[in-house]
C-alpha cells in the first residue's frame, strides 16, 4: 500500500559552504620610468623639501627661544632693577640667604613684570622658558627647579595638581655675588641717559622689542662685541594719538639703553645718522656680513644719541606746532565786523580769503565750490618704483602727514600706471601739499622694492624720490584730463576739508581765536 506525499522529495545539499575571504588583485604594475635618473631626481626633491621645512622650523624655534632668553635677560638688568624698586627690594632679600639660595627670583614673579607680560606669548609655560634659558643665556642666568611635596589632593582627588602644588623654577644671574658692588647700581638717571641711542629704520623684520634685541646683539657680533648682557633696556616712543595704557607698537624706530658707553659708540660711528654723506663700503666684505647688518644697509639704519634725538624731537614738535598754527590761521580767518550783509554775502566774504604764500612765492588763489579744480594740491613725483602699487605709495607718502593726524584725509588720489618710475598725487589742500614736498625734500628716501611703504635712505649712487608741486598751465593741462565729474568731487572735497578745519576753530567775542589744543609727542 503506498501512501502519497504532500511535498515532493527535491534532492538538495545541506552543508552551507564555508566562507571565502576575497583575495585582492595585486595592483597593477606602474609603468617604469624611461630613465632611472628622474626617479631618482623626484626622490631626491621630495628630501630636500623635507628638510628644508624642518631646517626652517628649526630656525623658527630658535628665533622663539632666543626672544624669550631676551626678554627675561633685560628683565633682570642692572636697569631694570633701577627702575623697579619693588624687584630690587625683592632681589636684596634674596641676597641676604645663604649662597645655595641666594640671588634666586620666582620666574613666575619676572614673567608678571609688564614688561615680560606685554611682550611674551600668554601660552608659552615655564618649562619652555626654563628650556630657553639653559640655551641662550648659559653666561649670564642660571635655572633650577624647585620640587616641592605633593599635597594630599594632589594623591588622592580625581584631579591633576597644577604647576604650584608639584614644583616651579627658579632663575638668578650668574654674577649675583657682585651685585651690590656694581657702579649701575647708584646711576642717576642722566647717566643712564648718556647710555641710551636712539635707532631709526629698524628693519621690518626685527620691529619688536624681542626682535630689536636680537638685531642689536647680532649688530655687535659683526663688531666683535662683548657679552650680550649689554642690553639693559628697550623703550617704543608712543604714537601721538595712543590712549593712554596702549602698548605702543614699532614704527621703525626706538631707544636702547647699553650697560657701556663704548657700545653705544661703537654704533654711533658704525650707523652715523647722516649716512648718505658717508661711502658705503664700512670696510668688511658684504659676503661675510651677516644678516641683521646686510638688513640694516638695505633699511638706512641709523642712530643718535638720546640728547640728540632729544633736542631733534623738540625742533620737530615746534615745526609741527607752527605747521598746524598756520593751517588753522589760513582757514579761521573772518572779518570781525560784517556789518548789515546779508547771509550770501557773509559767506562769499569767508569763503574770498587767500591762502598763505605756495614755496613758489606766488599766492595761492582760494578755491570755492564754483571752481573747475582745486589749485595747488598736485605733485608730481619721481623715481618711484616701476613695479610698486597706489596702495604701497599711498602708505609711503603719508608718512609726511602722521604727526599732524591728518594721514587718512591728506592725500585724495595717488594717480598711478603700472609700469612707470612716476605718478601724480592729489591731495586735499594746498597747505598737505607744502607739507608733503617739504617732507621728502628734508627726508630723502628711496624704494628698494616695490612693496617698499617705508623707503630707505638714499646711498650716492641712487635717485632719491623727488615731489615737485604743479601749478600754472602744467597744472590746468592736467586736470583738463580729468573727467569733470571727477574735478567736481576734487573740489567738493577740498571745500569741506577747509571747513571741518574752521569749524574746529572758535572765536570768542573779544575778537581773539581759541586754537585746538594738540598732543605734541614725536611720532617719528
Amino acid at each position: 500500500m503506498s501512501t502519497s506525499a504532500p511535498f515532493a522529495f527535491v534532492p538538495r545539499k545541506v552543508a552551507r559552504p564555508s566562507a571565502t575571504k576575497s583575495v585582492p588583485l595585486p595592483p597593477f604594475p606602474k609603468p617604469k620610468l624611461s630613465t632611472e635618473g628622474n626617479a631618482n631626481d623626484e626622490q631626491h626633491v621630495q628630501i630636500v623639501d623635507k628638510g628644508k621645512a624642518k631646517a626652517s622650523e628649526s630656525q623658527k624655534k630658535t628665533s622663539l627661544d632666543e626672544d624669550i632668553a631676551n626678554l627675561i635677560a633685560i628683565s633682570l638688568s642692572n636697569y631694570s632693577l633701577w627702575i623697579n624698586p619693588e624687584l630690587r627690594r625683592q632681589l636684596d632679600e634674596s641676597l641676604s640667604k645663604d649662597e645655595e639660595d641666594a640671588g634666586f627670583l620666582p620666574l613666575s614673579d619676572i614673567i608678571s613684570l609688564a614688561f615680560v607680560r606685554q611682550n611674551l606669548d600668554k601660552d608659552v609655560s615655564e618649562t619652555v622658558i626654563s628650556k630657553a634659558l639653559r640655551s641662550n643665556t648659559i653666561d649670564i642666568l642660571e635655572v633650577r627647579m624647585l620640587v616641592s611635596e605633593p599635597s594630599r589632593s594632589t594623591w588622592y582627588a580625581q584631579r591633576k595638581a597644577t604647576k604650584k602644588e608639584v614644583g616651579s623654577y627658579e632663575v638668578r644671574r650668574k654674577d649675583w655675588q657682585t651685585m651690590l658692588e656694581q657702579p649701575s647700581r647708584d646711576f642717576t638717571r642722566s647717566q643712564w641717559n648718556e647710555r641710551t641711542i636712539y635707532l631709526e629704520n629698524l628693519p621690518s623684520r626685527y620691529r619688536t622689542i624681542p626682535g630689536i634685541a636680537r638685531f642689536i646683539k647680532g649688530l655687535f657680533s659683526d663688531l666683535g662685541g662683548k657679552c650680550p648682557s649689554m642690553i639693559q633696556n628697550i623703550v617704543l616712543p608712543p604714537h601721538h594719538l595712543d590712549q593712554p595704557g596702549d602698548t605702543p607698537k614699532c614704527k621703525g624706530f626706538g631707544l636702547v639703553t647699553l650697560l657701556y658707553q663704548d657700545d653705544c659708540g661703537a654704533l654711533l660711528k658704525s650707523w652715523p645718522w647722516n649716512r648718505r654723506l658717508i661711502p658705503n663700503d664700512r670696510g668688511s666684505v658684504e659676503g661675510d656680513e651677516c644678516d641683521e647688518v646686510i638688513e640694516a644697509r638695505k633699511f638706512g639704519l641709523r642712530v643718535l644719541t638720546m640728547a640728540q634725538w632729544e633736542k631733534l624731537n623738540s625742533e620737530y614738535v615746534n615745526y609741527r606746532h607752527q605747521l598746524v598754527d598756520a593751517l588753522i590761521d589760513s582757514r579761521s580767518e573772518q572779518p570781525e565786523d560784517q556789518g548789515d550783509t546779508t547771509g550770501v554775502e557773509n559767506d562769499v566774504s569767508v569763503q574770498d580769503q587767500e591762502y598763505p604764500q605756495s614755496s613758489s612765492g606766488d599766492s595761492a588763489c582760494l578755491t570755492t565750490i564754483s571752481s573747475r579744480y582745486p589749485l595747488n594740491c598736485l605733485v608730481f613725483v619721481r623715481n618711484i618704483h616701476p613695479e610698486t602699487n597706489k596702495t604701497t605709495l599711498r602708505s609711503l607718502f603719508i608718512t609726511a602727514f602722521k604727526t599732524l593726524s591728518i594721514e587718512n584725509s591728506a592725500i585724495n588720489y595717488v594717480d598711478f600706471t603700472k609700469g612707470m618710475d612716476s605718478c601724480y598725487l592729489r591731495l586735499r589742500s594746498p597747505i598737505y601739499s607744502e607739507i608733503l614736498v617739504k617732507y621728502f625734500r628734508d627726508h630723502l628716501a628711496v624704494q628698494t622694492r616695490g612693496l617698499d611703504d617705508v623707503g630707505r635712505v638714499p646711498d650716492a649712487s641712487d635717485n632719491a624720490i623727488e615731489l615737485e608741486l604743479i601749478q600754472g598751465k602744467k597744472e590746468e593741462l592736467y586736470w583738463d584730463k580729468v573727467p569733470e565729474k571727477v574735478q567736481k568731487q576734487a573740489v567738493e572735497a577740498m571745500v569741506k576739508e577747509r571747513d571741518s578745519l574752521t569749524n574746529d576753530t572758535q572765536i570768542p567775542d573779544h575778537g581773539k581765536r581759541k586754537k585746538r589744543k594738540y598732543d605734541h609727542r614725536l611720532t617719528s
